[in-house]
């Protein structure tokens, strides 16, 4: 159970990640972490299997939700600074 304060401590570390990243944080069960660095290890897999497969441009190549930016490496939101 959380106490008022507890709560809004809460909501301001993640209106704080929002403001410093552009995306919202994720809850890994523990704490908020910024979004890229929860994703890291699926978008290195991603690049990998798209320099496998001879895919380079991954938002122009593939189709539905791999098509979004996210899945891009090259994509500028993992060009932003951590």
């Amino acid at each position: 159970m959380l106490t008022d304060e507890q709560l809004q401590a809460h909501f301001d570390a993640f209106d704080q990640l929002l403001k410093e990243t552009g995306l919202p944080p994720i809850w890994n069960g523990k704490t908020l972490v910024p979004w890229k660095d929860y994703h890291k290890n699926s978008i290195e897999f991603a690049s990998q299997c798209h320099s496998q497969l001879g895919i380079d441009q991954p938002q122009r190549q593939l189709k539905g939700t791999y098509a979004k930016p996210v899945w891009d490496p090259h994509s500028s939101i993992w060009r932003e600074a951590d």
